[in-house]
């Protein structure tokens, strides 16, 4: 007897898509119709034949689209590889720069500007830090995350940090505290203060757009207001126990690098009206729990993760001398 086929993210979206019930935009459509397709016969294949008793078999071709769950993991494995020649024989630390939500509307609008701020600001941030506090030239690593465990927008940098860097005067290396870097306060004091003003630039240049439910924001008065909201402090920096070593470093990118917004694995279930899926309840000690949407809500919040063509989701970036 057959065992029924595991949930998948790309079985759902060719149920969702066989439908067409939900309106998508074009570019939406792609990505979705490129998970769909993915592993089916839709991409071609290779077909083996064994050369003892003739028998053949068809394994078909993957999307290689950097949103799918069934693609990241040789994904993450290349360039995992190609890392491990740049990592240094240092202790290395992590540290999550995440923004205020009262931001996430905006976000969605601006997507590629205001995510290219995000790393412009958190990289300007660390190494003004490593040039005031170590007079070194830190070396660092920025992976983007943009999803909660609910699939709601949590857009937040995920850091990694060497514990040290190369003397400003060019005299060798200087090592940081192996249990301390920065003081995560006044870095986030910095971080906020770098982005408001990154922000405010952006809107004196006109490269902010306003749509719909935001068109009043375009206003100076409304956007002076936005401006007074986020003076309070809501810029996060979360300093996680630092790295063993450069093994334990590479351990925890060849998880988070290529991860997307939700994974096979955590997929329950779905009927013609929901979907079932687990979730990590952080405000409740960690606890596994399970959430159910509408399929609209549900890919409604999974497109909130699909970003432009030339952002990557798990983009990263590295600063050297």
């Amino acid at each position: 007897m057959n065992e029924p086929a595991a949930p998948t993210l790309g079985r759902l979206l060719r149920q969702v898509l066989d439908q067409g019930l939900l309106k998508l935009c074009a570019a939406h459509r792609k990505i979705l119709g490129a998970l769909a397709a993915c592993r089916t016969p839709a991409l071609g294949g290779h077909c083996y034949r064994c050369e003892k008793c003739g028998g053949e078999h068809l394994v078909p071709h993957s999307c290689r689209n950097r949103h799918c769950p069934q693609c990241q993991g040789t994904q993450a494995l290349q360039w995992l590889e190609g890392q491990e020649a740049v990592l240094l024989p240092v202790p290395y630390f992590h540290l999550v720069f995440t923004l205020p939500h009262g931001l996430n509307p905006l976000i969605r609008q601006n997507r590629r500007a205001l995510l290219n701020l995000l790393f412009e600001v958190v990289s300007q941030t660390l190494l003004e830090f490593g040039r005031n506090d170590l007079k070194a030239q830190i070396g660092l690593t920025a992976v983007l995350h943009t999803w909660g465990q609910t699939l709601v927008d949590h857009y937040h940098l995920h850091c990694i940090v060497t514990g040290g860097g190369w003397a400003l005067e060019g005299s060798g290396w200087i090592r940081s505290s192996d249990s301390y870097l920065f003081p995560v306060r006044a870095l986030s004091k910095v971080f906020g203060g770098k982005f408001r003003d990154g922000l405010r630039r952006l809107y004196d240049q006109g490269s902010l757009e306003f749509h719909g439910e935001l068109e009043a924001l375009a206003a100076q008065e409304a956007f002076a207001g936005l401006e007074q909201e986020l003076q309070s402090p809501q810029w996060v920096v979360y300093a996680k126990r630092p790295f063993a070593g450069p093994q334990q470093v590479l351990r925890y990118l060849s998880r988070y690098t290529h991860r997307v917004a939700i994974s096979n694995s955590r997929l329950l279930g779905w009927d013609q009206q929901s979907v079932r899926f687990s979730y990590k309840d952080y405000a409740d000690g960690h606890q596994r729990k399970i959430m159910s949407l509408t399929i609209e809500e549900f890919v409604r919040r999974f497109c909130l993760h699909l970003l432009p063509e030339t952002h990557h989701e798990n983009r990263t970036s590295s600063h050297w001398v």
